[in-house]
């Protein structure tokens, strides 16, 4: 099983913190955005190189990938009211791609919400929610 790094004490305040500030919001989540990637190998998991077998059986040999076996990156985003947006990527996402497609699908998301006089967040300021990978944390998509 993978490890991760217990918090630290001043890592739970700000998220208890974060959660007081959050705790009465009803309408605000309306403006809240969210977003996330994932990469699929295509031929197997990442970094598995062991498996259970039973004692009395052979153990069975698997080939090993020799140029990389393929992948796909898909990227989601999504509000209280609904899926925005599901793009596939053949290549692992840089800071490039990360803003071309930020351009192309979620701003077009955001115009298209607030020149619709009947949507009842039309006039919204969205906020949009990340997680901290390399490719968000460039200068280039902070706005």
């Amino acid at each position: 099983m993978r490890q991760s790094p217990n918090l630290k004490d001043v890592h739970k305040l700000k998220r208890f913190e974060f959660a007081l500030d959050k705790i009465l919001w009803t309408r605000q989540w309306h403006k809240v955005i969210f977003s996330d990637e994932k990469k699929f190998n295509l031929d197997g998991p990442d970094g598995f190189k062991y498996y259970w077998h039973y004692v009395n059986k052979e153990e069975i040999s698997y080939s090993k990938r020799i140029q990389g076996g393929g992948c796909i990156m898909v990227w989601v985003s999504f509000c209280s009211s609904e899926q925005l947006i599901l793009q596939i990527f053949s290549t692992k996402m840089n800071s490039t791609s990360y803003c071309k497609m930020l351009e192309t699908s979620l701003l077009a998301f955001t115009e298209s919400k607030s020149n619709n006089i009947n949507d009842v967040d039309s006039n919204l300021n969205y906020i949009f929610q990340q997680n901290n990978a390399s490719c968000h944390r460039v200068r280039a998509t902070k706005i």
